[in-house]
């Protein structure tokens, strides 16, 4: 069984290809590193 961290948003997430904040109780990623994660694949 794998492990989430393993793959998808978890992994981005965990090696800084995406960036993360908590608003309250929710987990919100940052509209910017997402631009940067698809201009990378351009």
């Amino acid at each position: 069984m794998e492990r989430f961290a393993d793959w998808g948003i978890y992994a981005m997430i965990g090696d800084g290809r995406l960036e993360i904040f908590k608003l309250g109780r929710r987990t919100l990623i940052k509209t910017a590193s997402i631009r940067r994660l698809v201009d990378s694949q351009n």
